[in-house]
């Protein structure tokens, strides 16, 4: 495994509007630009671009909040609530642990979600498997392929494997977006003070 990504998306008719999608989930600055390989994994930031037909965000915060929380939270009731409302697809990996997650969520119902690693194996199992999963599990020993079942899961966001994606998409630019950070008590207090003396 050598992938280190935390992606959400889904499948939508028109383009949304990648600025007031980010702003709804909480990432109000835009800082730049970036290709794919430097989007991938924006912490503590949120990457955002539209490709083909789906809308794709990396976010390593909202990501692992939607594959570790139940959709109750009001992080993901946030992120419901902004998100176009189509099939979700999620993914992670992280080479380090051999970490994967992986999650459909369909009309707001959490369908399936996966989530282990090499050492523990599987750490949360919600649904019914998908039939696919079958061909990433080694009889051997009982290993599983997180990163070959994350990558076949969100085929249907890139129409083929995102590791054997066509190179426009590596080249295609995201636009990455950070929390507004609060203002510092010297700064507001000099606000304050200007307003006071005009």
């Amino acid at each position: 495994m050598g992938w280190k990504v935390s992606i959400i998306g889904s499948l939508v008719e028109t383009p949304p509007d990648l600025d007031e999608l980010a702003h709804s989930l909480g990432y109000s600055e835009f800082d730049q630009e970036l290709a794919l390989d430097r989007a991938l994994y924006p912490a503590p930031g949120l990457s955002l671009a539209y490709w083909n037909g789906a809308v794709i965000l990396f976010s390593e915060d909202l990501t692992m909040e939607w594959l570790h929380s139940p959709l109750s939270t009001p992080a993901n009731q946030r992120f419901l609530a902004a998100w176009p409302k189509q099939d979700i697809y999620a993914g992670s990996l992280h080479s380090v642990s051999d970490y994967y997650g992986f999650s459909w969520v369909n009309e707001a119902n959490r369908i399936r979600c996966r989530v282990g690693c090499a050492d523990e194996g599987d750490m949360i199992l919600e649904g019914t498997a998908f039939e696919w999963e079958s061909q990433f599990h080694s009889s051997e020993d009982d290993w599983f392929d997180g990163e070959g079942a994350v990558f076949h899961h969100l085929m249907p966001l890139f129409g083929c494997r995102m590791d054997e994606a066509a190179e426009e998409l590596f080249a295609l630019p995201f636009r990455r977006y950070k929390k507004k950070r609060p203002e510092s008590w010297l700064s507001g207090a000099r606000t304050w003070f200007r307003r006071i003396i005009g």
